[in-house]
């Protein structure tokens, strides 16, 4: 093999790389032997059985992250993942809510994550002491969203007089009066506004239904609600459903 004058039956070097045949780990390669200088790569030029050799390697496998074609070890291959350093993180991941991480690798934050609704009871007012409802509406990277009760007396321009309000993360409902002031509480209207939330890509879209029921409404009474950045949505009667849509930011 190295020219010399000993066939390689009887040479103790066939390579002649300095490191005897029967140490050396490849006879026919004078670049490999016992104590070479080692690179990164899918060679074991210092004969030792170890690839790695100080290299990089991010999951303490048998090869270095260099050669490594899934450097994390999460099965999903190095030209494919956005994260090669992190195991949680791959095209087969699932995405998780809230976090502001791209875990599932298709360029979106939070995708189709229903955000985190709470509701916060706002103002007094006669009768049983309230006025409206607010629900605020909050995800990672997207505008907050406030939907607040709303109801007006066309009749004489006052807001009514509510007695009963209850709430949840995901709705409201105010029972009021039609009439400006002293009058006897009685139920002339029920307003019930519900709403959800979803969160695909970098669009937000909340969705608000509106009922409303009563006697007397006529044109001269409305109830429903406002949302932020879109105004006030009024109804005399009947029911509805409106979606709205923010722009997020991943």
């Amino acid at each position: 093999f190295d020219g010399d004058s000993e066939p390689d039956c009887i040479d103790l070097d066939d390579d002649n790389d300095g490191d005897p045949d029967v140490t050396d780990c490849n006879d026919a390669d004078a670049n490999i032997y016992t104590g070479a200088p080692e690179s990164c790569d899918a060679v074991d030029s210092d004969c030792d059985g170890d690839l790695v050799d100080g290299a990089a390697n991010f999951d303490g496998d048998s090869e270095p992250d260099c050669i490594d074609l899934d450097d994390d070890n999460d099965g999903d291959p190095d030209a494919s993942d956005c994260n090669d350093n992190d195991a949680s993180i791959s095209n087969l991941a699932a995405e998780v809510c809230g976090d502001s991480v791209d875990n599932d690798c298709d360029g979106s934050v939070d995708e189709g994550c229903t955000p985190q609704s709470s509701v916060v009871p706002v103002g007094g007012g006669s009768c049983s002491g309230h006025q409206n409802r607010q629900g605020t509406i909050t995800t990672a990277g997207c505008p907050t969203v406030q939907i607040t009760g709303a109801f007006a007396d066309y009749s004489d321009g006052s807001a009514g007089q509510v007695q009963n309000a209850s709430n949840s993360s995901t709705g409201f409902t105010l029972t009021w009066d039609d009439c400006a002031s002293g009058c006897d509480c009685d139920l002339d209207i029920r307003s019930v506004v519900s709403w959800s939330a979803q969160r695909v890509g970098s669009t937000l879209t909340v969705t608000v239904s509106n009922s409303i029921t009563g006697y007397e409404a006529g044109h001269s009474l409305g109830a429903g609600y406002s949302i932020t950045s879109n105004g006030t949505h009024l109804r005399s009667s009947g029911s509805d459903t409106i979606s709205y849509t923010y722009t997020c930011s991943n």
